[in-house]
């Protein structure tokens, strides 16, 4: 655990290496979700702040991420505050956080295809998440996605 602290890069850095790539595999789990692409692999963390946690949630546009060739761009989605409800709260009154964040590919016969995951943190409604990369690491990220995951 301590090497994968130690090699985690900011998000939207190890995000933007996808564009140009071409997604072969995805792997999702609530901690961990693996990019295998034709340049190698891109695996990437959730962590909550002190007192939170955060789990990857659901992911939507598999298919099409996986059919449609090259990654053209990649940004965070802005997720409004207040805006999510959750039935995997541990209170009825802890707050949840939701973050996204889209890859687009284009479709040869319908233009630019958006796929979108999301993570979720959940706290007193004052701490906060993050999503990581992890520059040179690798390792088995299970299971393997081939359609859309829908948080419960």
């Amino acid at each position: 655990m301590i090497r994968w602290i130690l090699n985690r890069i900011p998000n939207g850095d190890m995000l933007k290496k996808l564009v140009g790539r071409e997604v072969e595999k995805i792997f999702f789990n609530e901690n961990n979700l693996k990019f295998e692409t034709d340049d190698g692999s891109f695996l990437f963390g959730v962590t909550g702040d002190c007192c939170s946690r955060s789990i990857f949630y659901d992911f939507y546009g598999v298919k099409k991420l996986l059919e449609n060739g090259k990654v053209i761009s990649v940004r965070e989605l802005p997720i409004e505050y207040g805006n999510v409800e959750d039935k995997n709260k541990a209170y009825e009154d802890e707050s949840v956080k939701a973050y996204g964040y889209e890859l687009v590919t284009e479709d040869p016969k319908f233009g630019d295809v958006t796929s979108v995951f999301s993570f979720r943190n959940y706290s007193n409604g004052y701490y906060g998440g993050e999503m990581y990369g992890n520059d040179g690491l690798d390792f088995e990220v299970w299971p393997q996605i081939f359609d859309d995951v829908i948080g419960d």
